[in-house]
């Protein structure tokens, strides 16, 4: 089974890859060859995983999905793994990239027609953001503390293809879907208001959130 997870920037992210370039940029963005930032498949899971065991906590206090709890429990298991095991879980996603179709006609112009280089394309779909601390008592800079971050602009859709080698049940389509409208932040300084999104689980380009958090919520409310 294969279905999509689209990612919609409502405001500017910033995907770090733990890397800089010296003298110009202290933390950068995921990109890959061609330029396109990205964020890593690894990374994403983790969060839609904090998500699942955040609902199953949610579960045991409400009345509506207290019976349920103890199996919405061994669902998050199976899809994201147990914790403290090495175990990966049945769901396997990719890295959230832009559209393919996009993609396949920037590299076309840079690998046949040369006519656009991998820095101009990062450059266009990024920027760069200078921060700074300011000390409280004299209101200035503080002395060494500029920070160059590269950061994605707000805009933009990635999207990340999630597959399973398994059936899913009600209680792991509510779990994906419910965690895809739980997630609301990626990326670093989400108390600066940085890495705002909006999540959409899709099949054959249809939006099936709700029909799949339907799932369990419809059971629940009877």
């Amino acid at each position: 089974m294969d279905f999509t997870i689209k990612i919609d920037l409502l405001s500017d992210a910033i995907f770090g890859n733990g890397q800089s370039v010296a003298g110009f940029i202290d933390a950068d963005v995921q990109h890959d060859d061609w330029g396109f930032p990205y964020l890593g498949g690894k990374t994403f899971k983790g969060k839609m995983a904090e998500m699942a065991a955040a609902l199953v906590v949610i579960s045991q206090s409400n009345p509506a999905l207290k019976d349920k709890a103890d199996q919405l429990a061994s669902a998050r298991d199976r899809l994201f793994g147990t914790e403290g095991q090495y175990q990966t879980g049945k769901l396997f996603f990719s890295d959230c990239e832009m559209a393919e179709d996009v993609r396949r006609t920037f590299r076309y112009y840079m690998d046949q027609e040369h006519k656009i280089k991998p820095l101009e394309v990062l450059e266009a779909l990024t920027y760069v953001d200078m921060q700074t601390s300011i000390d409280e008592e004299t209101g200035i800079a503080k002395e060494g503390s500029l920070r160059n971050f590269r950061v994605m602009g707000r805009g933009v859709s990635l999207y990340c293809q999630v597959h399973t080698d398994h059936e899913l049940d009600d209680n792991e389509k509510f779990l994906i879907g419910a965690s895809c409208r739980m997630l609301k932040h990626l990326g670093m300084q989400e108390t600066k208001g940085k890495g705002q999104v909006e999540l959409s689980l899709n099949i054959n380009q249809k939006n099936m959130t709700d029909l799949w958090i339907d799932s369990v919520m419809k059971g629940a409310k009877r």
